[in-house]
């Protein structure tokens, strides 16, 4: 029996306790049905669904998504940092190159898709791009120990604004 998953939104006063409530009774295992040519399937209600990398959630919410992406992004720029992009060989345009495909592949996978994300989640994505790029500039500001705004750093190294 193949199983098949659903996002589900209750409305209303006291719906949603009321609906867990009667679905986690009636229907613990999922709700059965046929499919089309009398195959049998389970629906299976969950709070969250991921399809080709990005997750859906029933409030619309990306947080969970972007948590797990910026967790990813942080793990990967870390194991990176002593290896290039502290290396004193290697052209700063090549480590901003190499950063930049960091973040579309591993951070920003279609984020354009996404609505216009709430503060909250746009200061967490905003905060762990700055960082990835600050450690790119971690060598150039030991020797120019001037602080940079946000806009500096993205302007003086051509880099893509989170």
């Amino acid at each position: 029996m193949k199983s098949i998953l659903a996002l589900i939104a209750w409305h209303g006063s006291g719906a949603v306790v009321k609906a867990k409530r009667d679905f986690q009774q009636l229907y613990p295992d999922g709700i059965p049905f046929t499919r089309i040519g009398g195959a049998p399937s389970i629906l299976t209600i969950t709070p969250a669904y991921k399809h080709v990398g990005t997750t859906t959630t029933i409030s619309g919410t990306f947080a969970p998504d972007i948590k797990v992406r910026m967790g990813s992004l942080r793990g990967v720029s870390r194991s990176i940092r002593s290896r290039l992009l502290r290396h004193n060989d290697i052209d700063i345009k090549t480590r901003a190159t190499v950063l930049r495909a960091l973040l579309l592949s591993k951070a920003l996978f279609q984020c354009g898709a996404w609505p216009e994300l709430p503060v909250g989640e746009r200061k967490r994505v905003h905060s762990a791009v700055m960082r990835v790029y600050r450690s790119l500039l971690l060598r150039e500001q030991l020797n120019d120990p001037v602080w940079r705004s946000d806009q500096k750093v993205i302007d003086d190294f051509a880099l893509t604004a989170p």
